[in-house]
């Protein structure tokens, strides 16, 4: 948005697992609804989509809904990082025997960065 270009790791060839906060917000719900075991005093889950998006995909749909490519630098992999990170939701979806739906970003992903634009513009422009 500010015409400056953006530096891209491993030339593009990484995936993430994008959430998106009400997603977040639906699985403390669950939690809620659903207290740990009595044997146990809490627990620790991993939510997200368990669904990675390539990065590629994200920036192509951000250039899509503000209208504007984005001036890109292809640079190489940085030491540490990795190429591939999403949750495993299995420990999740298997104590709160849930069959949920994965993420909303993960499968409208051009729809969830206009909302994101949207907020970023209206709120802190």
């Amino acid at each position: 948005l500010n015409n400056e270009t953006i530096k891209i790791h491993n030339n593009g060839n990484h995936s993430r697992d994008f959430t998106f906060v009400e997603d977040i917000i639906d699985g403390l719900i669950l939690v809620l609804d659903k207290p740990p075991n009595i044997n146990s005093n809490s627990e620790v889950y991993n939510i997200g989509s368990g669904l990675p998006i390539q990065l590629m995909d994200f920036i192509k749909a951000l250039e899509q809904a503000v209208g504007i490519e984005a001036k890109k630098e292809f640079i190489g992999l940085q030491p540490g990082e990795m190429i591939e990170t999403y949750a495993d939701m299995r420990k999740f979806d298997d104590a709160l025997q849930q069959n949920r739906n994965p993420t909303r970003l993960g499968h409208a992903l051009g729809q969830e960065v206009n909302i994101c634009i949207f907020y970023h513009v209206t709120i802190h422009l």
